[in-house]
């Protein structure tokens, strides 16, 4: 029962195999014409960039052509290749004008017959057939005779049927002309059904070597053969049977013979161990007419094939001889006719089966990634901008639906009442680390020494902007006579709106201190409680325990509890969701469909590509129409809850002295967050007060010079000496300033002077450009003594915040000098005193009681 395949030699018993044929290019410049064509569309420093790498991408195509090896390091050559045309098919417009280049391939099975295409889709074809023949040609070299070369013949045959069969499909959907026949459809189907063949040949080689039943080696033959078969078939009409060697015909010929024949002499065993002996004869004798057909191709194949016909021919004829023996002198059989004779059964599965290869792509350091046109690039950054704008609105909308539903379900307290149900006495765990967070803090004293404090800053400010007031109101007297009050005018605006501020943060700080009040005595109470059950009334302390499950109130828990795995498996979702839109961006680009659209709309292209987003947009919109569902079930069901705990007076006001601890520690919670942002803001108010107090005097200090000394008299004056007398001047009368109606209707009228340096802007957080007041409103209030305030509008309640108007750049006016309007910012003058200040500052949010986080107060237009 052993097949024939094995009575030789190991190694030179393996059926000789046929691998294909490698095309033959001839050479074309790449290198010269892409040079050209970035030369003449883009800078002389991009050229000097990428004219080294296209001279890399010349080699790469010598290399691939000429070498002659059949070994790894020619596919390697190949693949190598390979990326680079599929880092450049869509950069460089290839088969125009602006691309003067050619390349021409030789048939692989008629070398005389030659292509020439100038499209780049041509020369990745004949790249990827070379691959596949690279491959056939490294399966063929394989020592089938061990198992690692029995299973590495199988993967490569396997691989380069699949390399065929994606060159079929790649040319399909490439625009290309006639080409040479060797990549028509009918080739390329057929060499892929050739490798296969061969794969399940080596395939009955390795288990006709075995123990394996003669049924299953007749099945295997048979499948075998009949690929071989039509195989034949295919080379056998044209345009096949012109392009081909007659050989290869020949030697498909004698493959489906020789397994046919072997697959009808194993089936004859089979049938003779089921006493159909008559039906072995005639399997035998088809095995033996394809011997005899076999004879006649013995001249045309090499040594091998013909020892392995004659051993095939000599094995099936002795066999045949026996069982026709036997049947006629003892079983007396009918033989069945050639036509009525069974066939072989044949292997239902594909033993072999082609590996369809990963998607050539650009190489991972693609040296042309940055090689894109202009208008490319532009229409790539508005298509990542509504990626950007897609996901993050989307992932946004995730997380304000997952923070609401947790507010609406805390709300109404379903967490509380079920902690009520499982803990019938003391208090709860969420309660509980709430009071020992708050007993670590230090409970109330260290609210007040925190509040005490805080008055203590707010004091210094106060004390601070008053000062510093104080003396702008004495300068703005002499300004006045000097007519320079636009130099001091800017600073009493700004320090107007800094006690505008303190005011306001003021309030706010009543506030916390009545929060204070209000929950002190209980606040007071948890942090000195040695057992946080005596905060509960005596009676509450400890319900009757009870059986939760076997009562209504139990049956409404379970429910809830498992709407709430409900509902967290939502979130859970939701956030994989978002993984997933993140990951969907970081790896779309549209770069390559934008290079080979063309003319084509971009916004059309847009949309086709953000098309691939909706299956996660729709599951995300499933999701928040489940979540309302579950929430408006959750929301009932808890209603039910409190209903049914409310029927006992004593859970009922258990429950309630629960909520007044839960509230309290709520409100320490506040209050402490209150505290720490205020002083932080009182700290770096302070500080910006420090340096608007040495910024005032350093933009007003020419006025504080000394008065001039008093001039000798001169000889008329010493001979009469009345005139040396002053003359009476008219005071200023009390309410006005000596800039508008005061001293200055005594004095003679002067044109004011232009002055020739205009300080120049400051591009720090005092100036026009500060990004703490970038695009607010200006409004303009009315001062005592009628001065304007320009400042950004306030909000609509007191509470700490940024200074409205703090720092306003102002015009350049005359006679400022080095005031705050400074080239340096706020990097400090020299001579001035005053410290260097963080560029881009600003102040501290508004905060507000009641809430945790800052806010910016909205606008008052029409203040």
């Amino acid at each position: 029962q052993i097949s024939f395949f094995h009575e030789f030699d190991p190694f030179f018993a393996q059926s000789e195999m046929i691998p294909i044929n490698k095309k033959r290019g001839q050479s074309a410049d790449i290198a010269k014409a892409l040079q050209n064509y970035v030369r003449s569309k883009y800078s002389d420093q991009e050229y000097q960039q990428y004219k080294d790498r296209l001279n890399y991408l010349g080699s790469c195509r010598t290399e691939a052509l000429t070498a002659t090896d059949r070994n790894d390091s020619h596919k390697e050559a190949l693949m190598r290749y390979l990326s680079l045309l599929c880092a450049i098919e869509n950069r460089f417009p290839f088969g125009t004008n602006d691309v003067k280049l050619h390349f021409t391939w030789c048939d692989a099975f008629s070398p005389q017959k030659k292509c020439t295409e100038s499209s780049i889709y041509f020369e990745k074809a004949s790249v990827l057939f070379n691959i596949a023949a690279c491959t056939s040609f490294e399966a063929v070299r394989q020592n089938r005779s061990t198992d690692e070369g029995f299973k590495e013949t199988r993967r490569l045959l396997q691989e380069t049927a699949g390399w065929l069969d994606y060159l079929r499909e790649y040319l399909r959907k490439t625009p290309l002309g006639p080409l040479t026949q060797d990549l028509s459809e009918n080739s390329l189907v057929f060499l892929s059904m050739l490798m296969v063949a061969q794969g399940m040949e080596i395939v009955f080689e390795k288990v006709a070597a075995g123990s394996m039943q003669p049924i299953n080696l007749a099945k295997i033959a048979m499948r075998t053969a009949c690929l071989y078969e039509e195989a034949v078939q295919r080379i056998s009409n044209e345009p096949l049977r012109s392009l081909f060697d007659r050989s290869w015909h020949t030697h498909l010929q004698v493959k489906h013979l020789m397994l046919r024949a072997t697959a009808r002499y194993q089936y004859s065993l089979v049938v003779k161990e089921g006493l159909k002996y008559g039906e072995q004869v005639g399997h035998l004798t088809d095995a033996r007419a394809c011997c005899q057909e076999l004879q006649r191709h013995t001249r045309n194949v090499d040594a091998i094939l013909r020892g392995m016909i004659e051993r095939l021919s000599h094995q099936v004829e002795d066999a045949y001889l026996s069982a026709s023996n036997d049947n006629d002198r003892i079983y007396i059989d009918v033989v069945p006719a050639p036509a009525q004779l069974p066939p072989v059964p044949v292997q239902d599965k594909l033993l072999i089966v082609p590996t369809p290869p990963a998607e050539p792509q650009a190489p991972e350091d693609d040296p042309f990634r940055d090689l894109v046109p202009l208008g490319v690039v532009r229409h790539a950054s508005m298509y990542s901008e509504r990626v950007a704008d897609l996901i993050r609105q989307t992932i946004a909308n995730m997380e304000e639906m997952t923070l609401l539903a947790k507010n609406q379900v805390d709300s109404v307290g379903t967490y509380r009442g079920l902690e009520m149900i499982e803990q019938r006495s003391g208090i709860p765990p969420t309660i509980t680390t709430k009071c020992l967070e708050l007993q670590q803090h230090g409970g109330f004293q260290r609210y007040q020494t925190l509040y005490d404090e805080l008055g203590n800053m707010r004091r210094e400010c106060h004390s601070k902007i008053d000062t510093t007031m104080q003396e702008l109101q004495r300068k703005q007297q002499r300004a006045g006579i000097l007519h320079q009050s636009p130099l001091v005018e800017p600073f009493l605006k700004e320090g107007s709106n800094f006690r505008e501020k303190i005011t306001m943060a003021a309030g706010a700080d009543a506030e916390v201190q009545s929060k204070m009040t209000e929950h002190r005595e209980l606040i007071e109470k948890i942090a000195q409680a040695q057992d946080l059950s005596s905060l509960l009334p005596v009676p509450t302390a400890a319900l009757p325990q009870a059986d939760p499950s076997q009562s209504t109130l139990g049956q409404v828990a379970a429910d809830l509890k498992r709407l709430l795995q409900e509902l967290q498996q939502i979130f859970d979702r939701r956030g994989e969701l978002a993984g997933e839109l993140q990951q969907m961006a970081s790896v779309d680009n549209i770069v390559p469909v934008l290079l080979q659209a063309g003319e084509a709309p971009p916004q059309s292209i847009f949309d086709e590509h953000l098309a691939k987003y909706n299956p996660k947009i729709e599951e995300h919109r499933a999701l928040l129409s489940q979540q309302e569902r579950v929430l408006g079930q959750i929301v009932s069901m808890t209603q039910r809850l409190y209903a049914e705990q409310g029927n006992d007076p004593a859970a009922k006001l258990r429950e309630t002295a629960l909520t007044r601890i839960d509230a309290a520690c709520k409100a320490h919670e506040q209050i402490k967050e209150h505290l720490r942002q205020a002083i932080a803001f009182y700290s770096a108010l302070l500080d910006r007060l420090k340096a608007f107090e040495a910024r005032a005097q350093d933009a007003t200090k020419d006025l504080n010079l000394p008065a001039p000394s008093t001039p000798q008299p001169t000889l008329q004056q010493q001979m009469n000496p009345a005139a040396t007398q002053p003359q009476p001047q008219p005071q200023p009368t009390p309410g006005t300033s000596a800039g508008a109606g005061g001293y200055n209707q005594y004095m003679p009228t002067y044109s004011q002077p232009t002055s020739t340096m205009a300080a120049p802007q400051q591009p720090g957080p005092y100036g026009p450009t500060s990004p703490a007041l970038a695009g607010m409103p200006v409004t303009a209030t009315a001062q005592p003594g009628g001065m304007p305030t320009r400042s950004p509008p306030m909000g609509g309640m007191a509470g700490h915040g940024a200074m409205p108007g703090i720092g306003m750049g102002m015009a350049p006016q005359p006679g400022m000098g080095m005031g705050m309007n400074n080239p340096m910012g706020m990097m400090g003058m020299p001579g001035s005193g005053m410290p260097p200040q963080p560029q881009g500052g600003a102040m501290p949010g508004v905060w507000r009681p009641g809430m945790n986080v800052f806010y910016q107060a909205p606008s008052q237009q029409g203040k």
